[in-house]
């Protein structure tokens, strides 16, 4: 998994790049998922409409579904941020892009600096590693322009992977951080207990157990 944010002010440009990013890295047949930062919250219907109504009588959570596609909102959670939210629901993806998050540490941003727009950068330089800019930008970070979509896309397919193998354990909700010693006795063990049953692939990639309790 490769998660890159896009960081620059409104108007900059973020969403038409990273549209135009999606229609190439999938010609180039990865998985691309989108995390859009969303600073001063988002409503998903107009005032009045079904989803609107459960949020105000206080439900927690809600989904929206149909025969093409899914969406659920959840009210509390204990995990956020790109990371958490890419690793927990999109753990499979090659690329992860996010619209936005200039303040998210740890991310990886590219940063668009464009003439009249956003001339200074936002973002801290350790975690800067590109600009999109339409002007000469004095760095030795690659500086690629708003239409060179095929460079850019080289460029994060030179990436490296972050993706982490691993063992994740949540507890009503709560994940619970386990060293590298029990992670391996935990996936050693659900590994040997599943590998005695029929149709299960020799080598499998992602194993999933939840075990709920209704004491």
């Amino acid at each position: 998994m490769k998660t890159i944010g896009f960081a620059g002010p409104s108007g900059s440009g973020k969403t038409r790049l990273i549209g135009d990013l999606i229609v190439e890295l999938k010609k180039r047949q990865y998985s691309v998922f989108v995390i859009k930062h969303c600073p001063h919250g988002f409503q998903v219907d107009r005032e009045g409409k079904d989803s609107s109504k459960y949020q105000d009588a206080g439900a927690d959570g809600f989904a929206l579904y149909s025969d093409a596609r899914q969406v659920i909102f959840q009210n509390k959670f204990k995990e956020n941020g790109p990371a958490a939210i890419a690793g927990k629901n999109f753990p499979d993806a090659d690329f992860v892009l996010v619209e936005g998050g200039h303040r998210e540490k740890g991310l990886k941003k590219i940063e668009l600096l464009l003439e009249g727009i956003s001339e200074s950068g936002r973002c801290s330089p350790d975690e800067v590693i590109a600009f999109i800019s339409d002007k000469e930008v004095d760095s030795d970070k690659p500086v690629f322009s708003l239409d060179h979509i095929g460079g850019i896309a080289d460029f994060l397919e030179s990436l490296p992977d972050i993706s982490e193998s691993g063992v994740r354990l949540e507890i009503d909700g709560t994940e619970v951080a386990m060293n590298p010693f029990v992670q391996k006795i935990f996936e050693k063990t659900l590994k040997g207990m599943v590998s005695s049953l029929e149709g299960i692939p020799e080598n499998p990639k992602r194993l999933n157990l939840t075990i709920s309790s209704k004491e």
